[in-house]
């Protein structure tokens, strides 16, 4: 693959792939997932999905993990108008890996949106983001009993506001952590109901 390409995800909104051209060393990667922890340590890349009044959900991209540029002035710097959702993708005994139910953190997440009156992101957009970084960085799986690799979804209100009301511009960043041994070995082992990556 590219350095930049195009991964369709099962809607009309695709995410263009930028891939991090410096990543982490292998053998540096591998001391950082010794003892992982929880919250610590943090994978390669992110998934940036915006949205503008009139224009939608647009300019979706998976692409370097990078701190956000925010205008002082944002409504989630002074009102907290922000939401998050937080999920598990799990190593098989296959090698493969897999989510444990997005659909439905993708569910909550419309209703999150939808009672702080924030534009609704596509359920099949926020699978799919998820998809592709699990994808990407599946690298960064620790290999400790238990380990997982914990995805978190959010949604703030990008652009300057004086005011808390509905407003016309978002961003949804999506990034990874490792979860360490946060999840015992047999809460992973009873996970049945889970969703294979690609």
């Amino acid at each position: 693959m590219t350095d930049t390409a195009t991964a369709k995800v099962k809607s009309s909104l695709s995410f263009t792939i930028n891939r991090r051209p410096d990543t982490v060393p292998v053998a540096d990667r591998a001391k950082l997932l010794a003892d992982p922890g929880f919250g610590r340590v943090f994978t390669d890349h992110m998934a940036i999905v915006r949205y503008t009044e009139g224009k939608g959900w647009h300019s979706a991209e998976i692409t370097a993990r990078k701190p956000l540029m925010l205008d002082p002035a944002s409504a989630v710097l002074h009102y907290a108008q922000e939401i998050f959702e937080g999920l598990k993708a799990y190593r098989l005994a296959d090698g493969k890996m897999a989510m444990f139910r997005p659909d439905a953190n993708a569910r909550r997440f419309q209703q999150s949106a939808k009672r702080l009156a924030m534009p609704e992101l596509p359920e099949e957009v926020f699978v799919g983001s998820i998809r592709e970084l699990v994808n990407l960085d599946k690298d960064w799986f620790p290999s400790i009993e238990g380990g997982s690799l914990y995805d978190l979804i959010g949604e703030c209100f990008e652009s300057p506001s004086g005011a808390l009301r509905p407003v016309p511009c978002f961003g949804v960043f999506g990034w990874r952590t490792m979860a360490g041994t946060r999840i015992s070995a047999p809460a992973v082992k009873r996970s049945f109901a889970c969703a294979r990556s690609a």
